[in-house]
């Protein structure tokens, strides 16, 4: 598998990339694109606004990269033992991601997923914690606002 061959769900699932495919994967990835600008401008644009000046909050450094990569690891082990786990309720999750989420993104490439997953990273992120939880950390009581944002950001998805 190249960095531009389509991920393929499953036989039946998924049609050899055709012009279709690819116009289908083109308007995927371009409207995830856009929406995660959307909310990258957003919180950028709110927090400006709204005195939350989230570029000057934000720390990019090998440290907090190695820290944010080391909080993933909870998260893989979880996704893990949920793909191998005998769960009735977790079996019907993953039956439903193979066939209503899967097939949206079946006919791009890992480098296309590979974009569209940092995308949604650094928008969906500098917009509800950069923006919205500082903000209203700063309203409210900061443990507060975390609960509330991370349940908002839980509904949204």
């Amino acid at each position: 598998m190249t960095l531009e061959e389509p991920v393929s769900v499953s036989a039946d699932k998924c049609a050899p990339l055709s012009e279709s495919g690819s116009a289908r994967r083109s308007r995927i990835t371009v409207t995830v694109l856009v929406v995660e600008a959307v909310l990258l401008a957003a919180g950028l644009v709110l927090g400006r606004w709204l005195g939350t000046p989230i570029l000057e909050i934000t720390r990019v450094d090998l440290y907090s990269v190695g820290l944010a990569l080391a909080a993933t690891l909870p998260l893989v082990a979880c996704v893990v033992w949920g793909m191998r786990s005998e769960s009735a309720f977790l079996a019907e999750f993953r039956k439903l991601v193979r066939e209503a989420i899967a097939p949206l993104f079946a006919s791009c490439s890992v480098l296309e997923l590979a974009l569209i997953s940092l995308a949604a990273g650094i928008g969906e992120e500098i917009f509800f914690r950069g923006f919205l939880q500082s903000w209203l950390g700063g309203v409210i009581d900061p443990w507060v606002a975390l609960v509330l944002v991370s349940v908002l950001f839980g509904l949204v998805h």
